[in-house]
């Protein structure tokens, strides 16, 4: 019993508290508490929770911690993209690739290989992350929290930048083939 009273806001906790942790490990914590969050969202009683926690210090250092992973992991992203498509672009330029010595060909194609892992995980942890920010930020209640003056501005500038990036003329610059 005492359990299902404090599971969200016991999660909520966690997820700040591990602010000070290495960086790989935190996200893939809040990726676990996020996903959890998201399994008791769906239920009406724990719901409930969530929204007794809009008006205290915990809810807001939440959300800018999510806000924070949400904003880091998609720049990650981006870079990780860019690089991903340069070396496409390297690879259909066969006399750059013949140039290149068996070490220097090795190297590449294990960056290469690198990055399109990262760049996988990366962008399935802010997926799950933004997910979260979806679902609260259309809530009836919580929702009165992101139009406060601390959230508007920060996620009308977050839209902005990210709509520009993959509308505008850079999405170019992170427009990859799938590898798979």
């Amino acid at each position: 019993e005492k359990l299902r009273e404090n599971l969200v806001s016991s999660l909520f906790e966690i997820f700040v508290e591990v602010e000070s942790t290495p960086i790989n490990d935190r996200l893939h914590s809040r990726q676990t508490i996020a996903e959890m969050l998201e399994f008791l969202w769906k239920y009406p009683m724990q719901r409930k929770k969530f929204h007794a926690l809009v008006p205290t210090d915990g809810f807001t250092k939440f959300l800018n911690m999510l806000l924070n992973d949400c904003v880091y992991l998609l720049d990650e992203s981006l870079k990780l993209l860019k690089s991903i498509r340069q070396g496409q672009d390297k690879m259909k330029d066969r006399a750059a690739m013949a140039a290149m010595s068996r070490e220097e060909m090795e190297s590449f194609q294990q960056e290469f290989s690198r990055n399109e892992d990262q760049a996988s995980g990366l962008c399935k942890l802010a997926n799950t992350l933004i997910s979260t920010l979806q679902y609260l930020a259309k809530d009836e209640i919580l929702h009165v929290k992101f139009l406060t003056p601390q959230f508007v501005d920060r996620m009308a500038q977050m839209l902005d930048y990210y709509l520009v990036v993959l509308v505008g003329p850079e999405v170019q610059e992170v427009h990859v083939q799938n590898s798979s």
